[in-house]
């Protein structure tokens, strides 16, 4: 199974790398934003998406769907615990999940 340049251009650019383009186009910049998260995570560094790449960015989630509950799941868990107020992150997984669904 091919890659989702789509999804790791996503993920880099929520982890505050610079993939430049988010429609699924690899280009140079997305290559170096690769290398840095690569670097960062002490991975061999390539500048290449691979299966790989795809687990460390996303950690333990099998799928996009599973990742935002797992966010979720840990952004309630620091809310209950620290007293901070519900935000508006139903709207935002909707957003992901259109732009997911959408390539």
């Amino acid at each position: 199974m091919p890659v989702d340049i789509k999804s790791i251009q996503l993920r880099l650019k929520d982890l505050g790398y610079t993939p430049g383009n988010t429609e699924g186009v690899m280009d140079e910049q997305t290559a170096n934003a690769i290398r840095h998260f690569q670097e960062d995570k002490s991975m061999v560094i390539d500048g290449k998406p691979s299966h790989e790449l795809h687990d460390a960015l996303y950690g333990q989630a099998n799928s996009f769907d599973e990742y935002l509950k797992q966010t979720e799941k840990k952004k309630t868990q620091a809310q209950q615990k620290d007293g901070s107020p519900a935000d508006n992150s139903a709207v935002q997984k909707s957003n992901f999940k259109d732009a997911f669904d959408n390539f």
